[in-house]
Formats: structure tokens, sequence, C-alpha cells
């Protein structure tokens, strides 16, 4: 069992915390104008981080 309190919800951008806009799995920061999954804030530092359309951008290199 994990008793790790989570990680609040923050930009690892700008660091944001008040104008977010938050889904399921993601969230969104206003200021940015990025979009990041949830479970990197719990698992990467936020210099670590990558947004979705870094992640897509990144993926895209990889096909042929």
């Amino acid at each position: 069992m994990n008793n790790k309190e989570p990680v609040p919800l923050h930009c690892p951008r700008c660091g944001n915390t008040k104008d977010l806009i938050v889904y399921t799995n993601t969230f969104e920061c206003t200021k940015c104008k990025k979009e990041f999954e949830k479970i990197d804030l719990e698992l990467y530092d936020d210099d670590q981080i990558l947004s979705i359309d870094e992640k897509k951008k990144m993926a895209k290199g990889f096909e042929k």
C-alpha cells in the first residue's frame, strides 16, 4: 500500500495552480495552453514532464 500524498495539480512549465482545466486523466494550463497527463506529476520531476502534444510529436518521429 502506498501512503504517499498525491502531488497537487500544477503546471510543470509555469507552476500555475489556479487556472487549470481538469479532465479525468489530464489537465490543461490556461496560461501555457498545454495539456498534461495527471500521472506524470506522480512519476516525474517537472523538468522531465512532456505535454501531450510534445509526446505526440516525439512518437511521430518513430513512424515510418
